[in-house]
Parts: C-alpha cells; structure tokens; sequence
C-alpha cells in the first residue's frame, strides 16, 4: 500500500482526505500486554459518512482482538512456558519437562488451542501413547508433566476448566518385588563389595549407612567429611553430571551424622584413593577419570555381587533408601527422626518406602493375638518389633 502524505484531517476523529478517497485510522490499547494496537486502511470513492461507518466497524474489530486473544496453541503456550521455567527449575527437570512436552504431547496436541483442549482429547493422547507400548509409569510421568503445564496455562489465561482432571490410567501391576535387602543379606552383599569391587565399596556402604540418595551421597566432596565432630556435610546434588544446590523436592539433612563403623570405611576409602591418585582430591567417590559419576557405573559390578551373595531378587541401586527405612524401623528408630535423615517430606512418602516383611508381621498377629486371649505376658517385647 503506498501513503498519500498529502491526507487533510476531516471533522470526523481518525477519518483524513485526500485526492481520490479517504484514510481511515484507528487505536486501541491491548489489555493483556498494554501495547498499542493500530489498523489503517484506504476507501475510495465513498462519502465521508461511509468512512465513518467503516471507522466504527474497524473500531470493533480492533477492540474485539483485545478482549479476545489471539488463539494460544498447546505447542505455543508449551514453548513459551519451558522458556520461562528454565530459569527456575534444575536443568535435570527441564528435560524431563522437554522429553515429554516436545517428544510426545505437542505430537498428538500441539495444534489444538489451549482454551478449546477437553479431557477426552487428553485422554486420546493417553490411550495413543499405551497402545505403542510404552508402560504405565512411563506415560504417567509424561502426563504429569503436560498437566503441571495445563495447570500454569489455566492460571494465566484464566480458564475455568481443567482438561486434566478426569483423566485415567489403566492399573498397573504392581511389581512383586520389595527392593530391599534383609539385614543378613546387607551383610553378605557389603561384604562381596568389599572383596569383588573395592573401589565401589565406600559408597555403597554411604548409601546403606545413612539413606541419603544416590544425587547427595555422589556430589560429596572430602571437605564435606567432617572425621573429629563425625558427620556429613550434604551441600550439593548432581543430576547427569551437572551439580546444583539441594533443593526443596529432594531434601537432604545439612549434617549427616556418621557411625563409627562408616568413618573407617570413609577412612580406608581416602587412603586407597591416595595411594592409587596421590594428586587428585575432591570428590570423595569420583568416576574412574575423576569426575561425577553415575548410578549406571555400579551396574556391573552390582549384579555380580548380588550373584556372589546369593540375592536373586531384584535389588536396585536406590533400593539400599529401603533398605535403611526398614532397618531404622526394625531398630525401632521414631519415624520423625527417620523422616528427619532420609529427607521425606510427607508420611505417606515415608510409608511409601517401607516393606513390611513376613517375620514383622507375625509378631504383629502374635503380639494382637495374646492381647485379644488376656495373656499380657512378653507384650513389651514384641510390641517393639513390630512397631513401625
């Protein structure tokens, strides 16, 4: 469109003449962003009260854009909201949030807009997602990505529905294994570390011996490792070999007191470490090119030790957190001092981690049943083992 510079005002606000019609101008103020909106547009050979009739209807249109945004897509909305939580969430969580929202729902939803998006349509995705074959826990941990998204995006464009709402899962079978070892079994595998895989022996043992996960116990540093007041100082996490702050989510104790038997495995650990590296410190369970390391660099050297201990069952890395919750509470340790080592914040993540064993429960059902027949003899000790 080229301008005519020679436009004359008229009497009409936003309406100016010129050789062979009329230019017609007219604002608006965006309520959302504050910005301020313009349209233009030439008529020729019209009246001036023809210009003014079509100054009203751009009028209109311009304020009606500014009561009603402009269609905001799940996948628009969904990049600009990773882009703003990048800055407020740990780079391990922003690709979860990535691998979800990128790799999978903006595939099946990324087109719809976000204001028009229903449970049903959710629920499609859901079902799309099982059918390729991917499990249960999988796909849940995408959805509750996208629906923490939803959740933002209905917050900020003021929605009065959640599309996530009624969304279900089929029931998952619940895996027959408790991930955590017996306290003889403990022994028996802590002691083929010690024997088959030296150099991972110490933190397998820091990880039996106070609960702490996998992201504490291998950001430790030397300095951490207080010997004369004997505790751990927990100052950082890592996540894929990137190292952050604890945070919130993922509590840990600030001072992790230590056993005896812990300081001399710690101690054992330093001296082997500085007769193999003299020259490198820092880490206190460094990879084998002396960096951070991660839980798949036990993976070998787990199975075999769990095959020499004769442990069949599974038993994972991060079932040795189990395994110290049943511990503590088969050493009838309060749950709140419990709770205050490993880092839970909630009870039911507290029960969550618990496997009540066989042995446990028939000296409940012994202890309820001598109760119930008035024999009062011996309650006081079996009440403590099955306290928990």
């Amino acid at each position: 469109m080229t301008w005519n510079w020679g436009w004359k005002p008229t009497t009409r606000p936003g309406i100016y003449a010129g050789a062979d019609g009329f230019r017609i101008r007219v604002r608006a103020v965006d309520r959302l962003s504050g910005r301020l909106l313009e349209a233009n547009r030439i008529a020729r050979e019209v009246t001036l009260e023809d210009a003014e009739m079509l100054r009203r209807s751009m009028r209109d249109a311009l304020l009606s854009r500014t009561m009603d945004p402009a269609q905001r897509t799940v996948k628009e909305f969904g990049l600009y909201w990773l882009e703003v939580k990048r800055g407020i969430v740990d780079p391990g969580t922003l690709e979860r949030y990535e691998a979800a929202l990128k790799d999978h729902a903006f595939h099946s939803l990324g087109r719809v807009d976000l204001r028009d998006l229903g449970s049903m349509r959710v629920q499609e995705w859901i079902n799309a997602e099982l059918k390729r074959g991917y499990r249960v826990s999988t796909v849940k941990g995408w959805f509750r990505a996208f629906r923490t998204m939803v959740r933002d995006g209905m917050e900020d464009l003021a929605l009065d529905r959640d599309p996530t709402r009624r969304v279900r899962f089929p029931v998952a079978d619940p895996r027959p294994e408790r991930n955590a070892l017996q306290p003889g079994q403990l022994q028996r595998f802590l002691s083929e570390m010690k024997l088959r895989a030296p150099r991972h022996h110490a933190l397998a043992a820091v990880l039996a011996f106070t609960g702490l996960r996998f992201c504490h116990a291998s950001a430790l540093r030397w300095e951490d490792f207080d010997e004369e007041n004997a505790v751990l100082r927990i100052r950082r996490r890592q996540l894929r070999k990137r190292v952050g702050p604890v945070t919130a989510v993922k509590r840990a104790p600030k001072e992790y007191p230590v056993a005896p038997q812990l300081i001399e495995i710690l101690k054992q650990h330093r001296r082997a470490r500085k007769r193999n590296r003299p020259r490198k410190r820092g880490w206190i369970f460094p990879s084998a090119t002396g960096g951070l390391r991660c839980p798949a660099s036990l993976q070998k050297p787990w199975r075999a030790c769990l095959k020499a201990a004769g442990i069949t069952e599974r038993f994972t890395v991060h079932g040795l957190r189990r395994t110290f919750v049943d511990l503590a509470r088969k050493a009838r340790v309060d749950p709140i001092v419990t709770r205050s080592l490993t880092g839970h914040v909630t009870e039911k993540m507290h029960i969550h981690y618990s496997s009540v064993d066989a042995e446990e429960q028939r000296c409940a059902v012994a202890t309820i049943a001598r109760l119930a027949s008035g024999d009062s003899g011996g309650d006081a000790k079996q009440t403590g083992s099955s306290a928990g």
